[in-house]
């Protein structure tokens, strides 16, 4: 069995959560084979934690507005209020239980800590070409067929920050 160093997952897809305005679904989030998140989210605040994350790790945290421009300002406000110099904490949208995961960048690597309503889990280590290839690799998929302007912008921008980077090989492959 090949080690997948990042993998995103969600058990629901976005017509699915139309009835229940994005409540409800579970996402999954997986560091060098390890379980770091698994928690009920709104799926609205998982997708923008991830377009975050990946912005924080090619860019800085002053491109957080640009790239969740369409996004509700309240989602755009705590994200950015959570960003600081070389670290960025999400919670992917989770409330039962609670995940904060936190971010920092350690040259090309992403230092990624995990918390689960206030406990210690686990720290690991990853390339930050290998965490935005899994998360574009994501979000296409998860988006394909959407509409929604919010969701298909920030992808878009967040792919020009990528081939702005040092890491645009992601997008070639």
């Amino acid at each position: 069995m090949v080690l997948v160093p990042v993998k995103f997952s969600v058990d629901s897809t976005l017509e699915e959560l139309k009835e229940s305005e994005g409540f409800g679904a579970e996402i999954e989030v997986e560091i060098n084979g390890k379980e770091f998140v698994l928690a009920l989210c709104y799926i609205v605040q998982a997708l923008s934690a991830i377009l975050a994350t990946v912005t924080f790790a090619v860019s800085s945290c002053d491109e957080i507005p640009y790239v969740l421009e369409k996004f509700e300002e309240d989602e755009r406000r705590v994200i950015r209020r959570n960003c600081r110099g070389r670290k960025l904490e999400v919670g992917f949208g989770t409330y039962e239980p609670i995940s904060p995961v936190v971010f920092r960048k350690e040259g090309d690597y992403l230092l990624i800590e995990a918390f689960e309503d206030g406990r210690f889990i686990g720290r690991e280590r990853v390339e930050v070409r290998e965490y935005v290839k899994a998360a574009l690799e994501f979000l296409e998929e998860y988006l394909k067929g959407t509409s929604d302007e919010a969701y298909l912008t920030g992808l878009e921008r967040v792919k020009e920050l990528v081939r702005k980077s040092e890491y645009k090989d992601v997008l070639e492959g």
